[in-house]
């Protein structure tokens, strides 16, 4: 589906009934796109709900002018601002992966929502420059291997670095259209990459005043967990949730065991 926007186009996925009374969107990972969530959020729907998968700027059909001369975090959060402001539900709950998860929690935490899941998101700012100095330099040394290749013209060896890591699957075992459509993606990947990793404006004061669901996979990277744990100690009342035997990519490889939870949590919160 197609909605019209001052700046461009949104193309988004739509589950369930569209004059549901709670509307729940997922903002998806770097690298994905909303297609690659339709099983996740086909099981959501079984909550009774309208379930929204925006494809972020970039991604898709989903083509907008820049806020700014060029990419930020901001660009994908509009997509979401775009979405709410069509929508007339009582409630609204945000789920957000990864990167997505950056995305949601910056949208949250400037709009009222009923409730935000956060699967392992990269909100590098919280964490402390000293303490989690390896959780950082991990991030960082699979951008800068990706960004390095990208610059020389490698950008095939250099995304695989980056997706091995994250993905924990071996570029070579992918399906050959998935990785073809990876690679057509590594401009936007970089760019993004750059934005979450090294430019990411996030203060550390923004405060979703919604109650918070924090997920992550048993066997996830050094990143997500030290991101999860600092947000565990900045939000203490929230939900925690370990998917034993899932990595960061568990939300996609094992959308049942995720969304089971998700759905019990946001029929609490509505």
């Amino acid at each position: 589906m197609l909605l019209k926007h001052d700046r461009g186009q949104i193309d988004y996925l739509s589950f369930g009934p569209e004059n549901a009374s709670s509307l729940v969107i997922v903002a998806h990972a770097a690298a994905t796109g909303a297609q690659a969530y339709t099983r996740f959020g086909q099981l959501l729907v079984l909550n009774e709900c309208q379930v929204v998968v925006p494809n972020l700027c970039g991604y898709g059909k989903t083509q907008l002018e820049y806020l700014e001369t060029s990419f930020s975090v901001q660009d994908h959060v509009s997509v979401l601002e775009a979405l709410l402001d069509q929508s007339k539900a009582e409630n609204v709950h945000l789920i957000g992966h990864s990167m997505g998860g950056l995305v949601a929690y910056k949208f949250a935490a400037m709009r009222t929502v009923s409730s935000l899941t956060l699967i392992e998101p990269m909100i590098f700012s919280v964490l402390d420059p000293l303490e989690d100095y390896e959780a950082i330099k991990l991030d960082r040394d699979l951008v800068e291997a990706f960004h390095d290749h990208f610059d020389q013209g490698k950008a095939e060896e250099g995304i695989r670095i980056f997706i091995e890591a994250w993905n924990g699957v071996k570029w070579d075992d992918m399906n050959p259209s998935l990785r073809q459509r990876i690679i057509e993606l590594t401009p936007q990947l970089y760019q993004e990459s750059k934005a979450v990793t090294f430019d990411q404006q996030t203060s550390q004061d923004l405060s979703p005043a919604c109650p918070i669901l924090l997920m992550q996979g048993e066997d996830t990277l050094l990143p997500a967990k030290a991101i999860i744990r600092r947000l565990r100690g900045k939000f203490p009342e929230a939900d925690f949730q370990c998917i034993k035997g899932e990595g960061h990519m568990g939300p996609l490889f094992n959308s049942p065991a995720f969304t089971a939870i998700i759905s019990k949590f946001q029929s609490d919160k509505s």
